[in-house]
């Protein structure tokens, strides 16, 4: 895999002889064609910009022409609270190590699920690969019960075909899915989700705007922390296991 940049603007990825994908490095450069020159009135709307003015910023809007409205969730902190447990710095370098530490904990989480909601348990654990999902499997003593989905049509179908106590690890349930009330009572996060290296994109965004980098890791943890909590009356606990995410505080 190959990396040319073009200019300041896009950044081009080639795999092949046959096909080299263009993409660009900020919205801005691609928004006033793609979206702004469409209308001279726009609403966006969602509940994981994380942080405003880098969203208008990004888009290249005139912070002078931009109205803002946020609006607190509805939903009851106390039915979606998240419980940091700093087990391990989880990188390349010590995953072994780190892993083993941390299904240890996430078998202990689970052990006061049981104990908490009695019989029936169901949750979620996000892993950064699939491989991860498969090592968390084969290494759980509650391996039995864990699924580990290749993508988010196949989770659906799980959680909705098993009524009996049920744990999907997969890195595909971020976003995207809804596990509400009894589909996810808990879920642990095992890694901050930082985008891979291996995407130029990601590596150029590392390079030069290290804060997008850890903005997007930030966006997906929210998006992850929304997967059990899908109504007021919903409630589901986090656990985030990655010493890591002291950095992102």
């Amino acid at each position: 895999l190959s990396i040319f940049e073009l200019n300041e603007k896009v950044i081009a990825k080639s795999s092949s002889s046959v096909c080299i994908e263009i993409s660009p490095i900020t919205a801005k450069s691609i928004s006033e064609y793609a979206i702004l020159r469409k209308s001279n009135k726009f609403l966006f709307m969602s509940a994981t910009i994380c942080g405003c003015n880098d969203y208008v910023e990004e888009l290249g809007l005139d912070p002078a022409e931009v109205a803002v409205l946020s609006m607190n969730s509805p939903f009851d902190i106390a039915k979606r609270k998240i419980s940091y447990i700093p087990v391990a710095k989880f990188s390349y370098a010590n995953r072994e190590e780190a892993f083993d530490s941390i299904i240890k904990t996430a078998d202990k989480i689970i052990d006061i699920m049981y104990q908490y909601y009695g019989k029936t348990v169901r949750g979620l654990i996000h892993s950064e690969t699939y491989g991860h999902a498969e090592i968390f499997k084969e290494k759980s003593k509650f391996s039995s019960i864990i699924e580990t989905p290749r993508n988010i049509r196949d989770a659906i179908v799980l959680t909705k075909s098993k009524s009996e106590n049920l744990i999907i690890a997969s890195p595909t349930i971020y976003e995207g899915i809804d596990f509400k009330d009894d589909l996810a009572r808990f879920q642990i996060i095992v890694k901050v989700p930082y985008d891979s290296l291996t995407d130029p994109l990601k590596k150029y965004n590392m390079k030069y705007n290290s804060k997008k980098y850890t903005k997007e890791a930030v966006i997906k943890l929210v998006q992850a922390y929304g997967r059990g909590t899908r109504h007021e009356e919903d409630y589901c606990m986090t656990f985030i296991l990655d010493a890591n995410f002291e950095s992102i505080l």
